[in-house]
């Protein structure tokens, strides 16, 4: 903890803020208000944010948090190696999951709900028509 460098704390609190915000932006589903009926039981928070709607302010300022992190980290460690192999792929996964085209998409059916999330549900698809 003595020789602790200010490139050392950004990058904890960078893998701080990958977890916790990657577990309740984009893993948790659910909703916590008991009267929505199971809307939104298998959306995510993010999915959820401003309606579903894309690019939104909230949105913006949600994915610049991160990069400005990332980007400070960086500076600080004199983008050393060993801050790049950390930073970037935590900094990668959060905005390839904040990405419009990642709207309900479930890697390899990873964190995926049984009976909301199987193919053709939100599609409209009649089976046996």
């Amino acid at each position: 903890i003595t020789d602790t460098t200010i490139a050392k704390a950004l990058t904890m609190t960078s893998v701080i803020h990958f977890v916790l915000t990657f577990s309740a932006l984009h893993w948790i589903k659910g909703s916590p208000d008991f009267y929505d009926q199971g809307t939104f039981n298998g959306l995510t928070a993010w999915e959820q944010l401003d309606g579903g709607e894309h690019y939104t302010f909230t949105k913006k300022f949600l994915m610049l948090v991160p990069t400005v992190l990332t980007l400070l980290t960086l500076y600080n460690a004199e983008y050393s190696r060993d801050a790049l192999m950390i930073n970037i792929p935590l900094w990668l996964l959060l905005m390839i999951a904040k990405m419009p085209s990642m709207h309900r998409v479930r890697v390899l059916r990873v964190n995926s709900t049984p009976g909301i999330d199987d193919s053709g549900h939100d599609m409209g698809d009649k089976k046996g028509s």
